[in-house]
């Protein structure tokens, strides 16, 4: 496997914002409590860590959300940013396990995205040649965000396909992949 350093915004084929289901925020408690729009289409905010990376993502940045922990890890939804990145106070506490956070200041990222009808689990993410060398397999509890390169994404992209309507795929800016 290459180790690289992500250098500019064009080593970023998608941006990989993470939450870890069973120490930080409940995101599979709270799937049923988030709500889809019309399209199918959810409008989250996620904090990520302060840093050069979040300043790096823009509008129409294409999203992953990948969920962690002991319980179904794996790719939960794909999306794309709705603007820059902002600073908030805290994560929404209903679904909140590290009480630490409850007020901390931290970065945010506002997207909108879709539910895979299937999660994709990390067992089949690890399986395939070129996703086994992408920054969150190889460094798993590095960078929030992490991203995909251009050519993950396309290995990403194979994996999804079925588990989103094209309909839906098009209007978040992934038809391209999936």
């Amino acid at each position: 496997m290459v180790q690289r350093e992500l250098q500019s915004a064009g080593d970023v084929g998608a941006w990989v914002v993470k939450g870890n289901s069973t120490q930080v925020w409940d995101y599979l408690a709270a799937k049923p409590w988030l709500k889809a729009n019309k399209f199918g289409v959810y409008l989250h905010d996620w904090t990520i860590s302060p840093g050069y990376r979040s300043q790096m993502i823009t509008k129409g940045d294409l999203v992953i959300l990948w969920i962690t922990g002991k319980r179904d890890p794996g790719i939960y939804e794909i999306g794309r940013s709705s603007g820059p990145t902002r600073q908030v106070r805290g994560i929404e506490p209903k679904h909140l396990i590290d009480k630490s956070r409850r007020n901390k200041i931290t970065d945010c990222v506002d997207f909108e995205s879709a539910r895979l009808s299937q999660f994709l689990p990390i067992a089949v993410i690890k399986a395939d040649p070129t996703l086994i060398g992408c920054e969150k397999i190889r460094i798993p509890i590095g960078a929030n965000p992490s991203y995909l390169s251009p050519n993950e994404l396309i290995a990403l992209g194979r994996l999804l396909r079925g588990r989103i309507p094209k309909s839906t795929a098009k209007r978040l800016g992934w038809s391209k992949y999936v």
